[in-house]
């Protein structure tokens, strides 16, 4: 079952905002992830329709981030169901996210 609003993960370092539903032309199902610091992250929203009669592609979601003198890191994850067909399933494409997000808490290890 596709979601038609934006999902959250967060754990302790990272935050993930996922779409996932069917928003290509071609009707196949499409995720979209952001992942960004949980330090960064302030809140999420849906956007206006920018008109009462729009129809076909209408939702967008976007991140509010906390501004910084410093850079801000985040990452942007497309999965589409043309390209790979895992990424035809929700469940599936949230794991991804969410797995890219549990790789960045790993500390890195230089052995010599």
């Amino acid at each position: 079952m596709a979601v038609s609003q934006t999902l959250i993960l967060q754990n302790d370092q990272y935050v993930s905002l996922i779409t996932h539903n069917d928003q290509t032309v071609l009707g196949k199902y499409l995720g979209l992830g952001l992942l960004m610091e949980q330090d960064n992250f302030i809140a999420a929203g849906t956007a206006p329709l920018a008109s009462e009669e729009a129809t076909g592609i209408v939702d967008s979601y976007f991140a509010i981030m906390e501004l910084s003198e410093q850079e801000i890191t985040y990452h942007f994850y497309a999965g589409w169901e043309e390209s790979a067909q895992k990424f035809a399933e929700e469940e599936r494409f949230v794991n991804y996210v969410d797995h890219q997000a549990q790789k960045f808490t790993i500390p890195i290890e230089v052995v010599k």
